[in-house]
């Protein structure tokens, strides 16, 4: 179960693609697979793991879930952050 104020994404990136992203919100200050982000609305604790890949015929997919503690902003700033990061790791496709 998800601590209060904890977010869990399972997304399909690497974590270079993550760093990116994640970079793109704020100051990012990472170490091994967690870390923090320090972003406009407040700071954002960070945890991550690289899950098995998925296969579609040769193609492989990468996968990692990302946990995102946003225990420190308040509800409206835990909005705005939300907003952002949807459209910051918003993929194509129909």
């Amino acid at each position: 179960m998800d601590a209060p104020g904890e977010v869990v994404k399972i997304m399909g990136l690497t974590e270079a693609e993550l760093h990116r992203g994640l970079a793109t919100l704020g100051r990012l200050e990472t170490e091994g697979a967690g870390g923090r982000l320090l972003a406009p609305q407040g700071e954002v604790g960070l945890t991550w793991r690289v899950l098995p890949s998925h296969r579609l015929g040769a193609l492989r997919l990468p996968v990692l879930e990302l946990r995102l503690d946003l225990a420190a902003l308040t509800p409206a700033a835990r909005a705005v952050f939300l907003r952002r990061f949807q459209t910051v790791f918003q993929r194509g496709g129909g």
